[in-house]
């Protein structure tokens, strides 16, 4: 009896001690599928958080923004498109097109103070400093929204509700927990805008009289460079760029880098904006959301992470135009009052002739030697017919170099203001080309006088008259702004002189006298002498007229007639 009961006890005791094990067992396996539960729940919100403070960025970029006049300054940046095509644009200032608007500004005042290192600066420099304010208020007002979290919690939600955190429970969502975990911030200091210049060189087709400071620009930081980077120079972002003692700014967007979630250490470091800027633009943001159902344990998560459109625009002034005015060619007569001279200069009433041949007809009472009357019989024109506007402006006999190359860089450096496209520079010879339009040339003999250079589609440019049936389908914004002045003040060129052919004309004796020269009909008795002075009037670009170019061709025309008395 004694060995069953002693069996029994054994038996019992195990059995005990197995209940027990089962039942601490049980007890770590529901531990376990609770911490499990609760691991999961945390990883599921926290990669919640991620996706809404990702797409929090990715829709920063374009959905807020500050309303502008799409006829005003910068208007005509306000696309993701570089077609120049005003129907593209929305009136919207967003992240995304920030640095263009910056860019723009800083072009309006190059643009100023190379016209005031010429001496002709007129208007120029207070047109860009009006720029510059409304472009401030526009960043300004952009740096608010994006600095108002009520301005992101939808975009927030609108991804981390969709994502699963079915561990908290089935139905519970993640939602947005305001407070001072969201905030923004300016990372990348110093870092590649997504605005760069166009050409290369150091002067990257600025005007004559300005050269940008290469503390102020950089090439790629991001490293190794991305493809496609190479070559290409960018502003610098929350760096100040000072212009005539005025600062400009762009926000760095480091090239074609991916929007992507950045650690709190990095972040937190770079809520403070750069020096001299108060209000910046950001460029990087965190966001908290819970996520929760009734009667459950709820979970919360932080998330961090920098922007990027991963578009590269170029520094330009889309609807930018410059006027080039053929004035009509003027002829000036001169004649050869008595042996030794001088000539002297004689005015008819009409001193203009036309872009065809003509043949008019000078008499001048009183002058050439022994003569009652001398008369010049000219042939005018032969400078002028059928010629292009650019031999208009720069094919003259002993053109002076530094006068041609002068008004060559302000054209052309004004025509790679017009071009949006990146990677697209307009040369000297592209800009000749353009002037070089056969269309025009039927348009002076015409008797147009006025020809705009535009870009149409924002990688070309154009030389054309209003009533070119091409102009208004390429730019119909050119219309309404032709006929807006350019801000700087008019500098005249060096005037050029080229010998021309030889003309012809005759004399009235005076009594008892014969005329010796011209000996006989169709004998030159005079000397045609072509002229050529071109003005350039610099303008910002602030009311879309980049500079005037007005050129003045004309004739000399000289006669001599000589009498002698008649011997009886």
């Amino acid at each position: 009896m004694r060995r069953v009961s002693r069996r029994r006890t054994q038996t019992g005791s195990v059995m005990a001690i197995a209940a027990g094990l089962s039942f601490t067992l049980v007890i770590l396996g529901v531990g376990f599928f609770f911490f499990t539960m609760y691991m999961g729940a945390q990883k599921e919100t926290k990669n919640a958080v991620d996706a809404g403070t990702l797409n929090v960025g990715r829709r920063a970029l374009k959905d807020i923004s500050v309303t502008v006049n799409p006829l005003g300054r910068y208007g005509d940046i306000t696309s993701d498109k570089v077609n120049n095509k005003i129907t593209d644009c929305d009136s919207q200032m967003n992240l995304r097109r920030i640095n263009r608007m910056w860019a723009k500004a800083m072009l309006f005042k190059i643009n100023a103070l190379a016209a005031q290192n010429d001496g002709t600066g007129g208007s120029g420099n207070s047109n860009a400093s009006d720029a510059l304010s409304e472009c401030e208020s526009i960043s300004n007002q952009l740096a608010a929204k994006l600095k108002n979290q009520t301005n992101l919690h939808d975009f927030f939600t609108d991804v981390a509700s969709r994502n699963s955190v079915r561990m908290i429970g089935q139905g519970a969502k993640v939602s947005v927990i305001a407070g001072q975990n969201w905030q923004t911030a300016q990372m990348e200091k110093n870092g590649e805008s997504n605005v760069m210049l166009g050409g290369s060189g150091g002067n990257f087709f600025s005007p004559p009289g300005f050269d940008w400071n290469s503390s102020d620009l950089t090439t790629t930081t991001r490293k190794p460079a991305p493809q496609g980077s190479n070559g290409v120079t960018f502003f610098k972002g929350y760096q100040p760029i000072t212009l005539g003692g005025a600062n400009y700014w762009q926000v760095p967007f480091l090239y074609d880098e991916k929007p992507h979630l950045v650690a709190r250490s990095n972040f937190e470091p770079e809520k403070t904006g750069p020096s001299g800027w108060s209000s910046a633009v950001p460029n990087a943001f965190s966001c908290e959301g819970l996520a929760s159902q009734a009667g459950r344990p709820a979970e919360k998560a932080t998330s961090w992470m920098i922007t990027n459109p991963r578009q590269t625009f170029k520094a330009s002034i889309p609807t930018g135009f410059v006027k080039i005015r053929i004035e009509k060619p003027q002829v000036e007569y001169y004649f050869l009052p008595h042996v030794g001279g001088p000539f002297v200069h004689y005015t008819p009433g009409d001193d203009t002739y036309g872009f065809t041949i003509s043949n008019p007809s000078c008499t001048a009472p009183g002058f050439g030697v022994l003569c009652a009357t001398s008369t010049a019989d000219p042939v005018l024109g032969s400078d002028v017919v059928g010629r292009s506007v650019d031999d208009l402006l720069f094919d003259h006999p002993g053109m002076s170099a530094g006068d041609k190359a002068n008004l060559e860089r302000n054209l052309v450096s004004r025509c790679n203001q017009m071009i949006s496209k990146p990677g697209v520079t307009i040369t000297t010879g592209q800009m000749h080309n353009a002037l070089s339009n056969d269309e025009n040339r039927l348009a002076l003999l015409a008797g147009q006088q006025n020809f705009y250079m535009y870009s149409p589609d924002g990688e070309t440019i154009k030389c054309r008259s209003l009533v070119s049936p091409f102009l208004t389908p390429e730019a119909p914004w050119l219309l309404a702004v032709s006929g807006n002045k350019a801000d700087g003040s008019e500098k005249a060129y060096k005037e050029e002189e080229g010998v021309g052919p030889p003309s012809f004309g005759k004399a009235t004796p005076d009594p008892f006298c014969k005329v010796i020269s011209p000996v006989a009909p169709g004998v030159p008795c005079g000397l045609l002498t072509f002229k050529l002075k071109n003005f350039w009037k610099s303008g910002t670009g602030t009311n879309h007229c980049l500079g005037e170019v007005r050129c003045q061709r004309g004739t000399d025309v000289h006669t001599v007639t000589i009498s002698v008395v008649t011997v009886i």
